[in-house]
């Protein structure tokens, strides 16, 4: 993962608006995305995949660059960032997501749980 993950210096940096909250885990300190525009980002992701179907690749209103603060095992999976805002260019943005599949995901702007954090 450590080399296609985007460092947070490289995230802060695409995009002069992009911020990042801290939140608290088990393990310490970590941060996750609060705001952040996809078309832009998609310019430095480094794990290009092919278009994949929405029925099978379910779209996500998570954070799309957070740090990791989970002592759970890693589940990769690819999962989409689709968004549709009047007056604003429509974005398609797949990240890969390491939440557990059959945990929720904490939306984007917010941190989740001390106890579940991911």
């Amino acid at each position: 993962m450590a080399t296609i993950a985007i460092p947070q210096r490289y995230f802060l940096a695409f995009q002069s608006n992009a911020t990042v909250d801290t939140c608290i885990g088990p393990s310490g300190s970590y941060t996750r995305q609060n705001n952040a525009h996809g078309l832009l980002l998609g310019k430095i992701v480094k794990c290009p995949v092919e278009y994949l179907q929405e029925e099978t690749t379910p779209n996500s209103c998570a954070s799309m660059w957070a740090q990791d603060g989970s002592e759970k095992v890693p589940d990769p999976q690819i999962w989409r960032h689709y968004w549709q805002y009047p007056g604003y260019q429509d974005f398609l943005l797949f990240a890969i997501h390491t939440v557990p599949a059959n945990e929720e995901e904490t939306g984007w702007g917010k941190c989740p749980p001390e106890d579940n954090p991911g």
